[in-house]
C-alpha cells in the first residue's frame, strides 16, 4: 500500500477472503480507506463485509468486476490490490482513478 494513501481513497482487493486479502483489507480499514473486496461465494462475501468490515463487496461469480466496480465505485478505484491475475486484472485497468494505484502480489 502506498505510504501516502488518503482516507478519501478507495481500494479494491481481489481475493479478499484469502489470507493476504483479509490482512490487506484490515490495514486499509485502519488507514481509513473505503475497502471493496470480491469473493467467489455469497458466504465469503458476507464474511468479508459483515465480519471483516469491508464497506462493499461483490461475488465475482454472479457479477462482472467491471459492472460491480461501476456500481460500487462510480468515480473509479484509487488502489487495486492484485492477487488473482487473468481476466480480473485485464478488466480492471479502466476503473483505476490514478495510474499509480496497482499493487500486484504473486
Amino acid at each position: 500500500m502506498r505510504g501516502k494513501s488518503k482516507s478519501s481513497e478507495t481500494i479494491f482487493a481481489s481475493a479478499a477472503s484469502g489470507a493476504v486479502g483479509k490482512l490487506l483489507g484490515q490495514f486499509a480499514l485502519r488507514k481509513g480507506l473505503q475497502v471493496i473486496g470480491n469473493a467467489g461465494s455469497d458466504e465469503m462475501l458476507a464474511y468479508i463485509t459483515n465480519d471483516m468490515g469491508f464497506q462493499e463487496g461483490f461475488n465475482y461469480k454472479k457479477e462482472s468486476p467491471a459492472a460491480a466496480l461501476a456500481r460500487l465505485a462510480p468515480h473509479g478505484i484509487d488502489i487495486y490490490y492484485e492477487n488473482v491475475g487473468g481476466n480480473i486484472l485485464k478488466r480492471l485497468f479502466m476503473p483505476l482513478a490514478t495510474s499509480d494505484g496497482l499493487l500486484s502480489v504473486g
